[in-house]
């Protein structure tokens, strides 16, 4: 019966589990610039990320995403040691301005894209 019991607890637990990272996947949790790009493959489907703008070149139809903490460390949009490529086809964002976008990480050839379908600066901050 305890064996029973164990088998019923540690199968309750991994579903939970799987649950929690199913929904880290869906958008409604924020997710970091450096955790999605120390593990791109780990996020499927449409998320949502943080950081601050670093880059943004519109001919392109692309800016650079910084980890929010890290800029608040340093200060500059320039000292980031990752900054993660956005595609974005509406209005480009400035460099400096923090924000949050909704979207996909693909993979492209041997690099992650994420590819924005809504980009919101966060006011106040």
């Amino acid at each position: 019966m305890r064996f029973l019991l164990s088998v019923v607890m540690l199968l309750t637990l991994a579903i939970a589990s799987g649950h929690a990272w199913a929904d880290k996947t869906k958008g409604d949790v924020e997710v970091s610039v450096r955790a999605l790009m120390e593990s791109p493959e780990a996020y499927t489907g449409q998320i949502q990320i943080a950081g601050v703008v670093s880059q943004v070149v519109p001919e392109s139809k692309m800016f650079g995403l910084i980890d929010l903490e890290e800029f608040k460390t340093c200060q500059k949009v320039t000292c980031a040691s990752l900054v993660l490529p956005i595609e974005w086809d509406g209005a480009m964002p400035e460099v400096g301005q923090q924000l949050t976008a909704v979207g996909e990480i693909q993979k492209e050839d041997k690099r992650y894209l994420f590819k924005a379908s809504k980009v919101d600066p966060v006011s106040g901050k």
